[in-house]
């Protein structure tokens, strides 16, 4: 694994118990945490109508932590996301962030109050409309949005990598895997077959 890279780990945004550090067991749940030490409740229990609301893609997780793995089907996207991660990162330890908030992804070019905070599904909405619009696709048509990415990645993995059902279940945290022991045995064999075909990485946590 290329040390440069950003490890990545996926939590339940409220029952999770990765709060601090990875392996603690006494941290409590993010949504406890964010109640005490911040007074905000976790996104995705926010009303339906609430401009920070997120929604949340229901995934298989493991450990009394409730994370998952993060598969990089594409070296060079998980060389993209490490260069924006760092700036991010640069940009929450200049503005000191962590005063207000826990979140990563947040604004950080607007000029009014949301500047700093948790990026809302409005904004990531017109970022996404922008990119299309710089690689000269029309966004919105034939599977062109965010909630499409899930499904392109399903057919790359299946069509372009050859990678196996069994194997794109584990890797799309799908919850009909029989059992947490059998979903670990299985991300060990996808990380095999990923790195003998030189197909991506497993990361490991990242806050």
């Amino acid at each position: 694994m290329n040390s440069d890279m950003v490890l990545l780990l996926l939590a339940h945004p409220s029952e999770s118990t990765y709060v601090d550090q990875p392996g603690e067991k006494n941290a409590g749940t993010r949504q406890k945490a964010l109640e005490t030490r911040y007074n905000l409740t976790p996104r995705n229990l926010l009303p339906e109508r609430h401009p920070l609301r997120s929604g949340w893609k229901s995934k298989l997780f493991t450990g009394f932590q409730k994370t998952a793995n993060t598969f990089w089907l594409d070296q060079s996207a998980e060389a993209a996301f490490t260069e924006c991660a760092k700036e991010i990162k640069r940009f929450h330890l200049l503005r000191q962030t962590s005063r207000y908030h826990p979140y990563f992804f947040v604004n950080m070019y607007s000029k009014d109050d949301t500047f700093g905070e948790p990026l809302r599904m409005a904004r990531i909405q017109k970022a996404w409309v922008a990119a299309c619009k710089r690689v000269g696709v029309q966004p919105h048509v034939r599977g062109r949005n965010i909630h499409g990415l899930r499904h392109f990645a399903k057919w790359f993995a299946e069509s372009e990598l050859k990678l196996s059902q069994s194997n794109i279940q584990i890797i799309r945290g799908d919850r009909s895997i029989n059992s947490q022991n059998e979903y670990a045995r299985c991300a060990l064999s996808v990380n095999e077959v990923m790195s003998a075909n030189a197909l991506g990485k497993v990361p490991t946590p990242w806050r």
